[in-house]
Parts: C-alpha cells; structure tokens; sequence
C-alpha cells in the first residue's frame, strides 16, 4: 500500500492523501482506516485519530492495532490513565505484546512512578532473548 511506504519514509502528509483516496473509496477497510489514525496521529490530528480508532473498535472491539492507536491518543493528549487502561484491554487479547508491554511501563512511569515502570522493564528484558553476537 503506497500509503504504508509514505509513513516508513517518514511523509505523513502524502500518506495522509493517499490513504484518505483510499477510504472514500471504501470506507469500511479496517487497514486504511487504521494506517488513516496512525497518521492523524502523527500530525497531530487527535480528534480524526480518535475517531478513525473509534471507528475500527466499533466493528472489531478486540483489535489491539485499534486499542494502542487510542491509547497512543490518550497518552499525547495528556490522559495517561485512560491509556492505560486501553493498553490493558489490549493486553488481554495479544500472545506477544512487547510494544504494549514497553507502552504500558512508560505510562505507568507517568502515573505511578519510576519503580512500578523499572519493574516491568526488567521482566520485558528477563523474557526477551538478547543476542550480542553480530
């Protein structure tokens, strides 16, 4: 998708058009909408974000793609305990979960303090591999 190659090369305004070409011409396509948010937030467009995350929670409640763009939201616009509590609805439905994990310590470094936060990356570095051969 041209839009996915925009935002890896870091042109959000372009992935912006392209993906929103792409949800007139269907509305209903949970990958446009969701690429569609992740660009809004980005550029700062919190209220379309929230409403493209909205729009895929709506049809797919579950959707931990959706549930961390909401959270990611929540988090910019100053509400680190909604996030939070986004992030462990994710949680609940994902086998691997690291960028949630990783999220969820930094929102709680915010909300409850640097101890709780270190915990938690230390249990994420005890259960991921490190390879230090090149």
């Amino acid at each position: 998708m041209l839009a996915k190659a925009y935002q890896r090369a870091g042109n959000f305004l372009e992935a912006n058009n392209s993906i929103e070409r792409a949800i007139s011409l269907n509305p209903e396509d949970r990958e446009s909408v969701l690429i569609s948010g992740q660009t809004a937030l980005r550029l700062n467009q919190y209220d379309r974000a929230t409403q493209r995350a909205k729009v895929i929670i709506a049809n797919y409640p579950s959707d931990p793609d959706a549930l961390l763009l909401y959270a990611q939201v929540m988090k910019q616009s100053g509400q680190p305990g909604e996030a939070l509590k986004l992030i462990d609805q994710a949680l609940l439905v994902l086998n691997n979960p690291f960028q949630l994990l990783i999220e969820r310590a930094y929102l709680l470094k915010q909300t409850q303090g640097i101890k709780l936060s270190c915990h938690i990356f230390l249990s994420l570095l005890s259960r991921t591999p490190i390879s230090l051969s090149y």
